[in-house]
């Protein structure tokens, strides 16, 4: 079984060593402040206090998770904890807090459940392959099912899917749930992106995994991030000052929440001065001849029309 970790505890670390790592640190009576590096912080918001045992604790004010607060000063739960089962929401007392866990067998899978991911999502294997090597997903067993997952490095946000494609009738029916004590609202992949001249930015785990399968179609694998909202949000500010300078393609969904949302996104991100646009899917059929409602939905796309149209021959930022 796992070691419960309490929340907001880290690992034995000298607090000498600790703090000269963060900005605008100061001392209170209780212990030290300082900007939480996980967000835009201009208010320091960062509590760190020191245990009787020596462990430091730390604390964001705005809600930042103890995992995202070391994954920005360059440390990880992995490296730090042998067992990480149990990781901080951030947001909650001590004692009110129940613990959002991560499924013990969570791997970056196999050859095998790649296949079967791309098949039940009509991508390509090495797509599925790419985003489990990038950190983006990972495969596990949660609520008795197979189960995969997007998340990234920072783990603010974690959601589950099925391998079979089934809904999760325990939990509300729906056929994604995000994990409790995560941030829903928080794009996954943005940590990742900055590398990346341009980023992808598509709603659901499906439409990750189809941004990731255009993207090595049209060879650009190397260029383009995906990154993954997990609903109809409208982007957080930090995301948005985040990927300052990279390019942007909105990946609408064609109903009208999401077109509305993919218009909302726009608004902020030319607001601050990003250059992005939409791409919206009017007026495309599926193979079946039904129509083309998201990303992930034009992997089927009726090869007649993919051929008429050449503006579908390249789709990726």
């Amino acid at each position: 079984g796992s070691a419960s970790i309490r929340r907001n505890w880290m690992p034995p670390m000298h607090i000498d060593t600790f703090l000269p790592r963060l900005k605008r640190m100061s001392r209170t009576g209780a212990g030290w402040t300082a900007c939480c590096p996980a967000h835009q912080d201009s208010t320091p918001s960062l509590s760190i206090t020191e245990g009787r045992d020596g462990r430091i604790l730390v604390h964001c004010h705005a809600g930042c998770t103890t995992e995202s607060v070391l994954y920005s000063l360059g440390l990880t739960m992995g490296k730090m904890f042998s067992d990480r089962g149990h990781i901080d929401s951030g947001n909650r007392t001590p004692s009110k807090q129940k613990k959002a866990s991560l499924p013990q067998d969570l791997s970056t899978g196999t050859p095998l459940e790649y296949k079967t991911l791309g098949r039940l999502r009509n991508v390509s294997n090495e797509a599925v392959s790419i985003l489990a090597s990038r950190g983006l997903i990972g495969f596990g067993t949660f609520k008795g099912q197979q189960s995969w997952f997007v998340f990234d490095g920072s783990k603010r946000n974690v959601q589950a899917r099925r391998m079979d494609g089934g809904k999760w009738e325990s939990i509300g029916g729906k056929k994604a749930h995000t994990l409790r004590g995560y941030q829903s609202t928080w794009p996954i992949g943005t940590q990742e992106a900055k590398q990346y001249n341009a980023i992808a930015l598509v709603e659901g785990g499906p439409d990750l995994l189809a941004a990731m399968h255009f993207a090595l179609a049209e060879v650009k694998a190397d260029r383009v991030a995906p990154v993954c909202i997990t609903g109809s949000h409208p982007l957080p500010d930090d995301f948005v000052r985040e990927i300052e300078g990279k390019r942007v393609r909105i990946f609408a969904h064609r109903d009208e929440a999401g077109k509305k949302a993919a218009y909302t996104r726009h608004r902020q991100l030319k607001s601050m001065g990003a250059s992005a646009d939409i791409f919206i899917f009017e007026g495309l059929i599926k193979r079946d001849g039904s129509q083309v409602q998201d990303l992930n939905d034009l992997t089927y796309l009726h090869p007649d029309q993919f051929e008429s149209d050449r503006e579908l021959w390249e789709i990726m930022p």
